[in-house]
């Protein structure tokens, strides 16, 4: 997994690489403890600096792709393993300039609904081949 840009590791499984995006954005923010005092204006304190959040993209992902991407951030699977709420992040930091590894969790995860394809499964039942725009943030705790 040397080459994977976002590896994702948890206590119920192993690394896994995500599918390679297509967009990727690392975003660092300050977080800070502030309001207005009797003068109109902003007093403050820096609680934490350079937390990272991750915005990823996927133009198309199939549906093997999907349900294991899905899989690996729900709480309860249909397969018995069971993904967790935090688990550690190893991705490409562009402040860095390096791979780093942070403990993060997953925050809304839109998907597109149109689909690329119809197929049909063994029952003639029609199911999509893929999915576009899946998208999904991965924030640091």
């Amino acid at each position: 997994m040397a080459n994977d840009l976002i590896t994702i590791t948890s206590g119920s499984y192993t690394a896994v690489a995500l599918p390679v995006p297509s967009t990727y954005k690392v975003l660092s923010s300050t977080i800070v403890d502030s309001g207005r005092n009797g003068d109109g204006k902003v007093v403050g304190s820096v609680i934490r600096n350079s937390v990272r959040s991750i915005e990823i993209s996927w133009n198309f992902l199939s549906r093997a792709e999907f349900s294991a991407l899905a899989r690996l951030f729900d709480s309860a699977t249909y397969d018995g393993n069971y993904g967790s709420f935090y688990f550690s992040c190893t991705f490409f930091d562009p402040t860095a300039n390096a791979y780093i590894t942070k403990d993060m969790y997953v925050s809304d995860r839109p998907t597109d609904t149109a689909q690329i394809k119809m197929d049909y499964d063994s029952n003639n039942k029609p199911i999509p081949v893929g999915y576009v725009g899946v998208s999904i943030s991965l924030i640091e705790v």
